[in-house]
């Protein structure tokens, strides 16, 4: 079994905040990853609950620490 993020397909999809913070690990570095490969899969939505990660990350940064984290990982035009 790989050591990598594992998002699982839910059926429905989910519609509030509060759903999302329980379903999934918003601060996870491979988050983006999860979310583009569920698009590309055509799920409805998914969660990180079966992630061998989810749990495992430390704790989230503050706003601007994330934002400015994402920043400077995401690559230039």
């Amino acid at each position: 079994m790989s050591p990598g993020p594992r998002p699982t397909p839910l059926e429905l999809p989910i519609r509030n905040e509060r759903d999302v913070e329980f379903h999934r690990n918003l601060y996870c570095r491979f988050y983006d990853q999860c979310l583009d490969f569920s698009v590309k899969e055509s799920w409805a939505s998914w969660t990180c609950h079966h992630c061998p990660l989810f749990g495992s990350q430390e704790d989230a940064p503050r706003a601007r620490e994330f934002a400015e984290r994402r920043n400077r990982e995401q690559p230039g035009p």
